[in-house]
């Protein structure tokens, strides 16, 4: 099967510093959602909420949304 042209892609999941790194609107998208980043204790995860991030994170089990990124070179 072809499927195409070879790529160099990645997907993953911004960190602190990357997600402050992009506009507010980038980072508003109607739900709360998990940064790879860790939060305050172990179990935790930092989280953009309302566009803004929650630096003492909330457990990682708990209910957020995960936003994918992907970085493609051709």
């Amino acid at each position: 099967m072809d499927c195409g042209n070879n790529t160099d892609d990645k997907v993953y999941l911004f960190s602190y510093t990357e997600a402050m790194a992009v506009s507010d609107d980038t980072r508003d998208c109607g739900i709360d959602w998990c940064l790879r980043s860790p939060g305050k204790y172990q179990d935790d995860v930092v989280y953009i909420g309302l566009r803004s991030p929650n630096l003492m994170g909330n457990y990682v089990d708990s209910h957020y949304g995960v936003r994918y990124f992907l970085c493609s070179r051709v």
